[in-house]
């Protein structure tokens, strides 16, 4: 018993196995007195016994933390019984740091090599971890970036992505290692030195080939994602993706979205991955196409939009919706999508993203939807159903979100259907809150002194409609001319063109010319004068001659003293333009007409 005293004394004090008189007590102990000791040691250090991270509380004046630990890891070190001495000490040592992470820091600032020692002293024969080593490289990996670095410095990341494969073999033990392998990678790329060891490593090759025997685990997923967005460089992560594409990670992941084993979650990280990859190397969009992927997407789509329906709750789901963007940048799959039928899955994700106030899950969803009526404009795939779904929809975006980027969105496949033809635009105008006036609504709301791209997409989206009678007649009830005025004075670009074009549309009828005039006030007039002067100033080509038109219509549908004055007001700027070679020849059939009349 005075032995294992004498060999406490030295787990306290030691400095190299010496007390603090500096006598060395490890060299005269006998091997059985070192062990109970250390039994010593592990009863007081056992769960059972501690009531605090580190210490039972009556014996904390006898057992100094620091200087314990510091005696334990000189015993691993420098372990004066032999290597059966060491390996104990190393046992107990990291089922400490199991217990406390926070002996991470300690140990690295204690001693530089700690961690390379007790790894070496843990490790089992053959080439994979045994499940404590990893325990302690897990602890490592979480703490801080000087206690990741030493996990570096032990050069055990190859170790780590080997142990990753265990979850291949089925058994309970080594499928226990593989998960806490990858969560210590998890927590290792938080240093961003270790990014690249971890790539390097192979382990994209080795999640891979995981997923290939359909081996599931949202870890592993994460971990793929998580390297391949974060990686420090561009160029990196294009390597990742194109390594993976290589150990045929397409169509593994594409083989994850076709089993139905699979959880939503999985799922959905597997989408996330898919788009991370077409992102970045141009080669995978062929094979996605190939391997059915976007008809893999359209069913997750509508399992993702079932259980959120099921459950009236639609948080997250992102993933597919930003995996299917991207595919469809592919003409050939935008045009695969389409055939899938995939609005009604749409519209109703939409609805609830809307009643849950998720705006990016919204946002995504009008995304792709612009994306489809951009492409249902060349190919007619899905047309009659797209008007009859979604008008509704977004008419509701337009009318009530104050979410800028949303009704732009809506507004612009506004514009699209009204392209389809006369049928859609009456389809869209039908009712009390036709497209018209919910449009020319948001126009009228616009205070700023610089109109929104949501506000000029709404000018731009009401322009089609302006050639039936319908909608002229909407848009005249709803005193669109006066806000339209009022936008033109404030606009620039495109969409003051396209509010001159729908003013053009409504002159040349001799019956809206009437309301033209008559419901000028004089305000009205001065803010009208002033826009059309400066766009037959200042306006590009189409502006200028669209301006022009706009008074040659008013001449010749109106006649009266309201546009021999507005007429007089443009005179010089009219005359000026005559010499432009693009719009001369449009001004002088205006100053023609003009001086037709008599004015």
């Amino acid at each position: 018993m005075n032995e294992e005293k004498i060999l406490l004394k030295a787990a306290l004090y030691s400095s190299g196995g010496r007390d603090k008189q500096g006598t060395d007590h490890f060299s005269t102990c006998s091997s059985d007195s070192r062990k109970a000791s250390m039994n010593f040691l592990g009863k007081i250090f056992s769960p059972k016994k501690r009531s605090r991270p580190l210490g039972n509380p009556d014996l904390n004046n006898v057992l100094p933390e620091k200087t314990t630990m510091k005696g334990l890891l000189d015993l691993v070190t420098f372990p004066p019984g032999g290597d059966g001495e060491a390996v104990e000490a190393a046992e107990r040592l990291m089922s400490l740091v199991e217990q406390d992470h926070s002996i991470c820091s300690f140990l690295v600032g204690e001693n530089e090599d700690g961690l390379s020692v007790l790894i070496m002293t843990g490790l089992r024969p053959g080439d994979r971890p045994r499940p404590k080593v990893v325990k302690l490289l897990q602890a490592f990996a979480e703490v801080t970036d000087g206690s990741r670095g030493a996990v570096m410095d032990a050069s055990v990341v190859p170790l780590l992505v080997k142990a990753v494969e265990g979850s291949n073999t089925g058994r309970h033990c080594d499928v226990l290692v593989a998960s806490d392998a990858v969560k210590t990678l998890k927590s290792l790329v938080k240093y961003k030195p270790a990014m690249e060891a971890v790539t390097e490593a192979g382990f994209a090759e080795k999640a891979i080939e995981c997923l290939s025997m359909r081996t599931l685990s949202p870890g592993l997923l994460d971990l793929l994602s998580l390297i391949l967005d974060r990686d420090a460089t561009a160029q990196r992560r294009k390597a990742t993706a194109e390594r993976i594409r290589q150990a045929r990670g397409v169509e593994a992941l594409l083989g994850v979205l076709s089993v139905h084993a699979a959880g939503l979650q999985e799922k959905q990280l597997v989408a996330k991955i898919l788009t991370r990859l077409i992102q970045l190397d141009d080669e995978v969009q062929p094979i996605f196409r190939n391997e059915n992927g976007i008809e893999l997407l359209n069913n997750l789509l509508v399992t993702q939009t079932t259980e959120a329906n099921r459950s009236s709750n639609s948080s997250g789901g992102t993933e597919v919706l930003e995996a299917l963007i991207a595919a469809t940048e592919d003409p050939q799959s935008l045009e695969l999508l389409l055939k899938q039928r995939c609005i009604e899955p749409l519209l109703s994700l939409m609805s609830l993203a809307r009643n849950s106030l998720l705006t990016e899950l919204e946002g995504l969803a009008l995304q792709l939807l612009l994306k489809l009526s951009r492409g249902a404009l060349t190919s007619r795939s899905g047309v009659d159903f797209m008007v009859s779904r979604v008008s509704a929809q977004l008419l509701l975006v337009i009318g009530a979100a104050s979410n800028h980027t949303l009704v732009e969105r809506a507004a612009r496949i506004i514009r699209n259907i009204s392209l389809f033809g006369p049928h859609e635009r009456a389809l869209m105008n039908a009712g009390d809150r036709g497209a018209v006036k919910i449009l020319l609504k948001k126009i009228s709301l616009c205070r700023a002194a610089v109109p929104s791209d949501a506000v000029n997409f709404s000018v731009i989206a009401l322009e089609r409609f302006m050639l039936e009678d319908g909608g002229r007649r909407s848009l005249i009830l709803e005193d669109g001319i006066s806000f339209l005025i009022k936008f033109l004075v404030k606009s620039r670009g495109q969409a003051r063109l396209f509010a001159t074009r729908i003013l053009v549309m409504l002159a040349s009828e001799h019956n809206s010319s009437d309301w033209f005039i008559d419901m000028w006030s004089t305000e009205l007039r001065g803010v009208f004068v002033l826009s059309i002067r400066e766009s037959l100033v200042f306006g590009d080509r189409d502006t200028k001659i669209q301006a022009v038109e706009l008074l040659r219509c008013l001449i010749f549908n109106r006649r009266g003293a309201e546009v021999r004055s507005l007429i007089s007001d443009c005179h010089s700027e009219l005359r000026d333009l005559q010499t432009d070679p693009e719009c001369g020849r449009y001004a002088t059939a205006a100053l023609v007409a003009y001086y037709n009349t008599g004015y």
